[in-house]
C-alpha cells in the first residue's frame, strides 16, 4: 500500500479498481467490481441546486424546497426505531444510530435506519439527524438522482 501510495504522490500510473494485498505473500490482484446505478454511493455528484435552508432549518423546510416527487436522502442512515430480538422490546426514535442496550433485559437493541427522509416527522431539525451546514444531499427522482446544497440565509 505503501508504494501505492507513493506512486500516486509522484503522480506515477497506478491500476484501476480495488486492489486486494496479501502481505503475508508480497502479492496484490485487482478485484472486479462493479457500480450499481441505483445505490446513491456509486453515484457521482452532479450540478447541485442551491437552497436557502441551513442545519438550524427543519425536514418541513427542506422538503418545501425539493422539487415535486422526490425524494431527499440522508448520506449515512438514520436510526427510526431499535428493537430487542430477545423479550420484543421496541421502541421509536429517530436520531443517529447507536448501540443501546435494551432496558428490560440488557440485550444489545437492533437499529433500524433509513437513508430516506421525507417520511420523518417535519419538525425535527436537520442538524439534530446529524446533518451539517453547507451539506450535500441526494434528492431520489423520477430521471435518477439530483442534488441539492444547503445555504444559510444571510
Amino acid at each position: 500500500m505503501g508504494m501505492i501510495a507513493v506512486r500516486f504522490l509522484m503522480n506515477l500510473p497506478n491500476p484501476k479498481g480495488t486492489q486486494k494485498i496479501d502481505a503475508s505473500r508480497g502479492t496484490t490482484s485487482i478485484i472486479d467490481q462493479t457500480l450499481d446505478p441505483d445505490c446513491l454511493l456509486h453515484t457521482p455528484i452532479g450540478k447541485t441546486m442551491h437552497v436557502d435552508i441551513g442545519s438550524k432549518s427543519t425536514l418541513k423546510n427542506l422538503k418545501a424546497c425539493c422539487p415535486e416527487n422526490s425524494i431527499p436522502l440522508s448520506l449515512f442512515p438514520i436510526q427510526v426505531q431499535a428493537n430487542c430480538t430477545k423479550c420484543e422490546f421496541t421502541t421509536s426514535i429517530i436520531q443517529l444510530p447507536q448501540t443501546e442496550k435494551c432496558p428490560n433485559c440488557s440485550a444489545t437493541l437492533r437499529s433500524e435506519t433509513t437513508l430516506e427522509l421525507d417520511n420523518l416527522p417535519d419538525d425535527i431539525k436537520l442538524e439534530d439527524i446529524g446533518i451539517p451546514p453547507r451539506e450535500i444531499l441526494a434528492l431520489r427522482t423520477d430521471n435518477g438522482f439530483e442534488w441539492i446544497e444547503l445555504r444559510e440565509k444571510n
